[in-house]
């Protein structure tokens, strides 16, 4: 969730913003608010691949959702990579009783985050949820 004041003083502009999104989408749109009142056009905004490729998964499965994954990494002008979106929406899958979803976008977010050791350490979180403790084990090794 953000939250965003942003005032021109030159030009006694304000815009307050307020956004159920991360906060450097919020930043993103005040800065565009603020362009528009000054007659320029907004600023580009990227999509989330996350929601992207979690909406699939959800809608379709995962062979749809990994083929859509593949033809988004290829397009960085349009779609951003962000493992906290990544980890919030499997998180949200989890929590929604989507146990398995969340499984499979977390495992797929250990490919996308190879480096990323919150990714591997949630995947091993949602493992020793369903009961899987030894590839549990695995994935917090990896994540140290």
């Amino acid at each position: 969730m953000g939250t965003m004041y942003v005032h021109n003083v030159t030009k006694d502009q304000a815009v307050i913003l307020l956004e159920n999104m991360a906060a450097g989408e919020a930043s993103a749109s005040s800065a565009s608010a603020l362009r528009m009142l000054n007659g320029k056009p907004p600023l580009v905004q990227k999509i989330s691949m996350a929601a992207a490729y979690a909406a699939a998964l959800y809608k379709d499965g995962p062979e749809t959702a990994i083929a859509l994954l593949d033809h988004l990494k290829a397009d960085q002008a349009h779609y951003n990579q962000n493992s906290e979106d990544w980890l919030d929406l499997a998180k949200d899958l989890f929590s929604a009783g989507h146990k398995e979803l969340a499984m499979e976008m977390i495992r797929t977010g250990t490919g996308v985050f190879p480096k990323t050791s919150a990714i591997s350490e949630a995947y091993g979180d949602v493992l020793s949820m369903t009961g899987k403790k030894d590839e549990a084990i695995a994935m917090y090794q990896k994540s140290i």
